[in-house]
């Protein structure tokens, strides 16, 4: 099976949330700008816990209170391993509420910091990529539906995500030190997208959710990039017609250079 994801538009302030521990953390920023020289920033998360404590699992995520703004992924699913009469079915969906952000840290690994069984109590901390399956929703727009698309859907925006540094899960890579501070680098690579973001630091004891602390992060462009983001937005048919005179511009300088070096 052969599947195709076509992206058509995807494009701290220390706020402690007590349920039982208070969890005080901070980002080293609260603003990250996206310029023309923009290769991706680290984010520097701090907090504080007891000592007894087992885990802290530390989630950097896009806002949920932004989710009326998601802009829809156009996906296309294309199988070759249908009888002759449906070989290279194509079906299209319009993929809604899938983070454009998730980069999850953790201290030892999940599996060692929550159990799920069929015990598994309410105040159990959901985690991990399985979360987001209570969260998307795809609509179906051309084509057969078969029924395990949304699992294929599910894991190829998953594994295109996370090439492109915006999707990731790092076990056992934030230090917890011996005085209950603790400490990770969040990495905001070139593909990160304007809004807000969440930085959500759950405390885990026994395999329970004892205390979450939340802080805020805001990405948004500067200069050049702000003026074409907003350009591409707000005016797409504009937009281009000046990547498309941008492009020819470039063509004509570059092969007036050569011919220049040629003596033609």
């Amino acid at each position: 099976m052969t599947v195709i994801v076509v992206l058509v538009l995807l494009c701290g302030q220390m706020k402690p949330s007590v349920d039982g521990v208070n969890v005080p953390i901070t980002l080293d920023r609260d603003i990250v700008r996206i310029h023309s020289f923009f290769h991706g920033e680290t984010v520097k998360l701090y907090g504080t816990i007891p000592t007894e404590i087992d885990g802290v699992i530390a989630i950097l995520r896009s806002d949920r209170s932004e989710r009326r703004h998601d802009r829809p992924l156009l996906c296309q699913i294309s199988t070759k391993d249908q009888p002759a009469l449906f070989r290279f079915r194509k079906t299209r969906y319009r993929v809604h509420n899938f983070p454009a952000l998730f980069l999850l840290a953790s201290n030892r690994p999940l599996t060692d910091l929550i159990h799920e069984n069929e015990n598994t109590q309410p105040n159990h901390l959901p985690v991990g990529y399985a979360s987001l399956r209570e969260e998307w929703d795809k609509e179906l727009i051309s084509g057969v539906p078969s029924k395990d698309d949304g699992d294929v859907l599910f894991d190829t925006l998953i594994r295109w995500k996370e090439k492109q540094g915006l999707f990731g899960l790092n076990e056992e890579k934030l230090e917890l030190k011996d005085n209950g501070h603790f400490l990770y680098s969040f990495f905001l690579p070139p593909a990160v997208e304007e809004g807000n973001y969440t930085l959500t630091a759950h405390v885990i004891k026994d395999h329970n959710m004892i205390g979450t602390g939340h802080a805020s992060l805001s990405v948004e462009s500067i200069g050049v990039i702000h003026f074409l983001r907003n350009l591409s937005v707000n005016h797409p048919l504009l937009y281009g017609c000046v990547s498309v005179l941008t492009a020819l511009s470039v063509g004509v300088l570059v092969s007036f250079i050569f011919r220049r070096k040629s003596g033609r």
